[in-house]
């Protein structure tokens, strides 16, 4: 009987001495109200996260056209006309169009002017004039690119487009500048996206 209560009492010790122990990894587990807010922002920046790409899911952009126009060594001359033929298929997409110019240092101007053109078996769709900037005002050029070649990435217009019948339609781009002929000038490119909704 007295080896059993020793042992009891053993147990009990145990027991006793375990409990704070328990009881102070429990309260290193208690959050404190900071620390409450700051698991909510995570949860909902994991949400945010799987909402867009969610979205991103249901709204993608797929290439349908890129292609370059080489300039002529000696410059781009105001009548030359980069044109580009892009087949449409799809009418319930919207097509997001983008101009992409290539130019050196040697360009001299912080600015371009261009006359664009959509053009469909119909006759003319689309025509405008627009100005796109290139350098900043202390002469820094905006493009990317590493060295002498820089390339510039504009949007034809700020919303996508649609086209209302299937059919090759033609993209021509030609500078305004009043110079006739613009040094620096590589390259004129076309990139389409379709975009589904």
């Amino acid at each position: 009987d007295q080896s059993q209560g020793q042992s009891q009492q053993r147990t009990m010790r145990t027991l006793k001495a375990e409990k704070p122990k328990a009881m102070k990894a429990l309260k290193k587990e208690t959050l404190t109200s900071g620390e409450i807010t700051d698991v909510v922002k995570k949860v909902l920046r994991i949400s945010s996260v799987f909402a867009l790409l969610v979205l991103f899911a249901s709204c993608t952009d797929n290439k349908v056209f890129d292609e370059y126009k080489q300039m002529n060594t000696l410059g781009w001359h105001a009548d030359s006309i980069a044109k580009f033929n892009v087949e449409v298929t799809d009418t319930l997409s919207k097509y997001a169009v983008y101009i992409k110019l290539r130019h050196t240092h040697n360009y001299p101007f912080k600015n371009i002017w261009f006359f664009r053109t959509i053009t469909s078996e119909r006759g003319v769709e689309y025509a405008d004039t627009i100005n796109y900037v290139l350098a900043d005002d202390m002469g820094k050029w905006l493009g990317k690119g590493i060295g002498d070649k820089k390339l510039v990435t504009m949007p034809l217009r700020s919303e996508a487009l649609r086209f209302n019948k299937p059919g090759e339609y033609e993209f021509g781009i030609q500078h305004g500048m009043r110079d006739t002929v613009l040094p620096g000038i590589l390259e004129i490119g076309l990139e389409v996206f379709s975009r589904n909704i």
